[in-house]
C-alpha cells in the first residue's frame, strides 16, 4: 500500500474497551474532536468481544459502510484496544488474540493497545499520548499533527507489544522553542533523539548543540554511537526531511540538561531492604566513590550514631547526596565521569583484600587507604549543591524489624520519587524485604532492585536468589515486569520506563570489586523526575517539617520538604498545629538549600528555614508551614478522619476500638477506630473507617495516602473526609489523667 493513494480522511477507528464504558467513551470523544481530518468514521466503544469481531469484519458493518468502495482498498482501520490494566495476564492474552486476528484479515487492520495503567484517570490526563499513539498507526498521518519546525516519529523500543515499554521520540528538526518546551516538561532535563543519514547526521547534531547552548544548557550522548534505523519506520511526511542517500537512517540519543546557577533538579531515593543486605554500604559506595573492604568499612561513612557503627545496623534515617552536572559527570568524585567511577576510587589491592584486626600490617593499610580516599573524594553538601545541576538524595533506611517505624516514617515523610530495594545475593529474600516491598506498593512508589555481594556468592546460590526475585515480582499482588539490566541499552530503557511503575529493573553489583556500580550510577543519572513540582510552585505555600535544631547566634531552624508554592525570606506564615490544634504566625529570617543561602525556595526542594523568635521545643516533627492569605483565618487541624482502607494482613479480625499507628506525610500517631462500615475486617477486605487520634489533632488533607500498622504493616488507605470536632466522651478520661500528671509534676516536695 502506498501512502500517495491514501486519502487523508479514509481511515476508520474502532475502540474495544475491556472494562468500563467510561474509558471507551473518552477515547471515542477525543478522537472525534481532534482527528476529524484523518478519520472518516469513529466506531462506538464496544465491551462485548463477540459483537466487536462481528462489526469489525462484516461487509455490511460500520467499517465498510463508513467509506466508499475506492477508499476501502486503501484505508487503514485502527483497532484501539483500551485496557484498564494492561499488565494483567488477561489483558496480555486478549491483546495477543487481537494481533493474531488482525494479521489474518485481508483488509488493512492495525491494532494499538492503550493502557490506563492504574485506572482510567491516568490515561485520561494525557490526551496527547492518546492522539500520538493512534496517529502513528496511520500512513501519512504523522504530518497532520506536526510542523516543519518539529517533526517527530518513533524508534523501535525494547518491546513491540504496545503495552510494556514506552517508545522514544525522534526529533528530525530542532528549534529553541521545541527544546525549551521539552525541558520545562522534564523540569530541567529531557531525552532528545536526532536522526539523519550518514551525511546529514553530523550537521543535525551540531544544530542541536547550537540550540542547547542558546538555552544555557548542556548535552551528552546516552547511546555511545549512532544506531541504524530503517527509513521504512519513518512516516512519509518526515522521510524526506532526514536527507537522501541509503535506505538506512542513523539515530543517536542525547540527554539535555539545563544549567542553572544556585538551582538544581531535585530527586529523592529511599534505600530499602532487609538488615545486613548492604544498603548503607552501597549508599557509601555511590556517594563517596570508594570500594568496600569486604568487612563493612565503607558503611561507617553514612552512619549517624556511634552505636550504628558498633553494631553495623542503621537505626535512623541518614541523608546522603549524589550530584551530577549538566554534562552527566558525577560531582562527588572531583568531576569524574560516570563511566570512570568504577576504577577511580581504589586500587586493585584495596578491592581484592579483606581487612581484619588480625591481618598483617600491609593488609591493614588497605582499610586506611580506603578511609583516606573517602575523605579526599567526598565533598561537602554545600560544594556539591553549588557544582551540581541534578542532586539525588539517598535516604538510607533501617532494615531491622525493630526499627520498622523509623523506616515507615522515612518512606512517608521524605516523599521519595523512587525506592531501591537492596537484596543480598547470599541471603536472598527475607521477611523484611517483603515488608519494604509492600510499603512501596502501598505508597505507589516505583522501585528497582539491587542485588549485592555477587563477588562472594556461589553461582548456584546467586541463581536461586535471582529466581526468587523474579517469582516475587510476578506474584498477583505485585504484578511487576522483571527487567534484568545486563548491558548499556538496558540501563537506558530502565531509566526511561521506571517512572510508569510497570517494570522493575534488577541490577547486580559488588561493592568490593565495583562490578555493576557504573550501571547504577548511569541509571540514576538518566532517571527523570516523577512528580511535576513545577505545576505546584503557583499553589499556596506548604512545607512539611521533618527536623528541628537550634543554631547558636542564629535561632531555631526547621528542615523539610517544600510541597507547594514558593517561600521567600521575610514571609509571614502559619506554623502548627500545636498540642491543642492551634496555629500561630511566624516569620522566615533566612533560607538555606543544601547549605547554600538563597532568598527563595520552590516546591520540590529540601530546605532549612530559620524562624524568628521561635523556641525549638515549641516545634515538632510533623508540623507544617502554611500560606497566610488571611491573618484572621487560622488553618484547621483534625481530631478525626475517614479513609477508604485495605487490610493487607492481620492474623485475626479488625473492628472498632482497634488502635494502630497512623503513618502519613504529616502524621505519626496512634489512633482508634471509631466506626467501621462492616462489622469486622479481615485480610483483603476493603471498607470505609473512621479514625480518632489519641493525643493531638493533626493537619491532613483529603486524598492523602496513609499506612497503619501494629508492629508490621496492617493496611493502607486514602483519606476521604476530615472532622475537626473531637469526641469529648472518648477523650475525657485521657485528659483527666493528663491533668493529674501535670499537677503531680508541679507539686512541691
Amino acid at each position: 500500500m502506498t501512502t500517495n493513494s491514501v486519502q487523508s480522511n479514509a481511515h476508520c477507528l474502532v475502540v474495544y474497551d475491556d472494562s468500563t464504558k467510561e474509558l471507551g467513551r473518552w477515547v471515542v470523544g477525543i478522537c472525534k474532536q481532534r482527528l476529524p481530518h484523518l478519520l472518516s468514521h469513529v466506531g462506538d466503544h464496544l465491551t462485548d468481544e463477540a459483537n466487536f469481531y462481528q462489526i469489525a469484519t462484516s461487509e455490511d458493518g460500520k467499517l465498510r459502510s463508513a467509506m466508499s468502495p475506492e477508499q476501502t482498498t486503501t484505508s487503514v482501520t485502527v483497532v484501539v484496544v483500551a485496557f484498564f490494566d494492561g499488565l494483567s495476564d488477561g489483558a496480555k492474552t486478549v491483546f495477543a488474540q487481537f494481533k493474531t486476528w488482525a494479521a489474518e484479515r485481508k483488509t488493512n487492520l492495525v491494532v494499538q493497545a492503550l493502557n490506563a495503567k492504574k485506572g482510567s484517570h491516568t490515561l485520561m490526563d494525557n490526551e496527547d499520548a492518546l492522539i500520538s499513539s493512534i496517529v502513528k498507526k496511520l500512513p501519512g498521518g504523522g504530518g497532520a499533527l506536526t510542523t516543519a519546525a518539529a517533526k517527530k516519529t518513533t524508534a523501535p523500543s525494547a518491546s513491540d507489544d504496545g503495552v510494556l515499554i514506552q517508545e522514544e521520540t525522534i526529533e528530525v528538526d530542532v528549534t529553541a522553542e521545541a527544546l525549551s518546551r521539552r525541558l520545562r516538561l522534564g523540569q530541567g532535563e529531557c531525552f532528545w533523539t536526532v536522526a539523519g543519514t550518514e551525511e546529514t547526521l553530523p550537521a543535525a547534531i551540531q544544530l542541536l548543540r547550537n540550540v542547547v547552548k542558546e538555552l544555557s544548557s548542556e548535552m551528552f550522548p546516552v547511546t555511545s554511537e549512532p544506531r541504524p534505523l530503517p527509513k521504512s519506520r519513518l512516516p512519509a511526511s518526515t522521510s524526506g526531511a532526514v536527507g537522501g542517500g541509503s535506505g538506512v537512517v542513523l539515530a543517536q540519543e542525547f540527554m539535555v540538561r539545563t544549567h542553572r546557577e544556585l538551582e538544581h533538579i531535585e530527586m529523592r531515593l529511599a534505600m530499602c531492604g532487609n538488615v545486613d543486605s548492604g544498603k548503607s554500604t552501597i549508599t557509601s559506595v555511590l556517594t563517596r566513590g570508594i570500594r568496600d573492604d569486604g568487612r563493612g568499612h565503607a558503611r561507617a561513612f553514612v552512619f549517624n550514631h556511634k552505636h550504628e557503627q558498633d553494631t553495623g545496623r542503621t537505626s535512623s534515617v541518614s541523608e546522603n547526596h549524589l550530584g551530577f552536572d549538566a554534562a552527566g559527570n558525577v560531582m562527588n568524585y572531583d568531576g569524574k565521569s560516570v563511566a570512570a567511577t568504577v576504577v577511580a576510587a581504589t586500587t586493585a589491592a584495596a578491592a581484592a583484600k579483606h581487612t581484619d584486626p588480625n591481618n598483617s600490617a600491609e593488609e591493614n593499610t588497605t582499610t586506611t587507604t580506603i578511609a583516606k580516599q573517602a575523605h579526599i573524594s567526598h565533598i561537602s553538601t554545600h560544594d556539591l549543591a553549588m557544582r551540581s545541576d541534578k542532586v539525588i538524595t539517598l535516604y538510607d533506611l533501617a532494615g531491622h524489624e525493630k526499627y520498622l517505624k523509623t523506616t515507615v516514617l522515612g518512606m512517608t515523610r521524605s516523599m521519595p520519587d523512587y525506592a531501591c530495594i537492596v537484596v543480598s545475593a547470599n541471603n536472598g529474600i527475607q521477611r523484611m524485604t517483603k515488608e519494604h516491598l509492600g510499603l512501596c506498593l502501598a505508597l505507589k512508589l516505583p522501585f528497582f532492585v539491587v542485588v549485592t555481594r555477587i563477588d562472594s556468592t556461589p553461582d548456584n546460590v546467586r541463581q536461586e536468589t535471582s529466581q526468587t526475585i523474579l517469582k516475587l515480582l510476578k506474584m498477583p499482588t505485585v504484578k511487576k515486569l522483571p527487567f534484568p539490566v545486563r548491558k548499556t541499552d538496558d540501563v537506558i530503557v530502565a531509566a526511561k520506563n521506571l517512572m510508569y511503575d510497570r517494570i522493575t529493573p534488577i541490577f547486580e553489583v559488588s561493592n568490593v570489586t565495583g562490578q555493576g556500580i557504573a550501571d547504577v550510577l548511569q541509571f540514576l543519572n538518566l532517571l527523570p523526575c516523577r512528580k511535576d513540582w513545577a505545576s505546584l510552585v503557583t499553589m499556596p505555600r506548604e512545607m512539611i517539617i521533618d527536623s528541628t535544631f537550634f543554631v547558636t547566634g542564629v535561632g531555631t531552624v526547621v528542615g523539610g520538604i517544600i510541597t507547594q508554592g514558593r517561600f521567600k525570606t521575610g514571609d509571614t506564615v502559619w506554623l502548627g498545629p500545636d498540642g491543642l490544634g492551634a496555629f500561630r504566625t511566624t516569620q522566615i529570617k533566612s533560607i538555606h538549600v543544601k547549605g547554600v543561602e538563597t532568598d527563595h525556595v520552590d516546591a520540590g526542594n529540601d530546605a532549612a528555614l530559620c524562624l524568628k523568635k521561635e523556641k525549638r521545643s515549641a516545634v515538632r516533627k510533623g508540623n507544617v508551614l502554611l500560606e497566610m492569605s488571611d491573618a484572621k483565618r487560622m488553618p484547621s487541624s483534625y481530631w478525626q478522619f475517614e479513609a477508604e482502607i485495605v487490610i493487607l494482613y492481620h492474623s485475626t479480625t479488625i473492628s472498632t476500638n482497634y488502635e494502630p499507628v497512623i503513618h502519613s506525610t504529616t502524621v505519626r500517631q496512634s489512633a482508634r477506630i471509631m466506626l467501621v462500615e462492616q462489622e469486622v475486617l479481615r485480610t483483603g477486605d476493603r471498607s470505609t473507617v473512621r479514625f480518632h487520634f489519641l493525643y493531638r489533632p493533626e493537619f491532613m488533607q483529603v486524598g492523602q495516602r496513609m499506612i497503619f500498622r501494629e508492629g508490621r504493616t496492617k493496611g493502607i488507605g486514602t483519606v476521604t473526609k476530615l472532622i475537626e470536632v473531637s469526641d469529648d466522651t472518648f477523650l475525657g478520661n485521657a485528659r483527666s489523667k493528663a491533668k493529674e500528671v501535670v499537677r503531680a509534676t508541679h507539686q512541691p516536695r
